[in-house]
C-alpha cells in the first residue's frame, strides 16, 4: 500500500517512518478527518474497520457515521 502512495508522489521515506501502532485509533482518527471534511457530502455515511491478519477477522471500529460536510 505505501508503494502506490510513493506512486501518486508521496515521500517513500516519510511514509516509511509512520508505522501504525495502535490501529484502532489510527482508524478513529482517519474517518474523523473524513466525517469532518467539508468536501464530502452529509449524504455519504463513512465507516472504519480493522483487519487481523493473525485471525482473518474484521473489527468495526467506528460504525456507519454520516459526514458533516456541505
Amino acid at each position: 500500500m505505501r508503494a502506490g502512495f510513493a506512486a501518486r508522489g508521496y515521500d517513500e521515506t516519510a511514509l516509511a517512518q509512520l508505522p501504525v501502532i495502535d490501529p484502532a485509533a489510527t482508524v478513529r482518527a482517519d474517518v474523523a478527518k473524513v466525517v469532518a471534511a467539508p468536501q464530502v457530502s452529509p449524504k455519504i455515511r463513512i465507516s472504519g474497520y480493522v483487519y487481523d491478519v493473525k485471525t482473518g477477522l474484521v473489527e468495526t471500529v467506528v460504525p456507519p457515521t454520516p459526514a458533516r460536510g456541505r
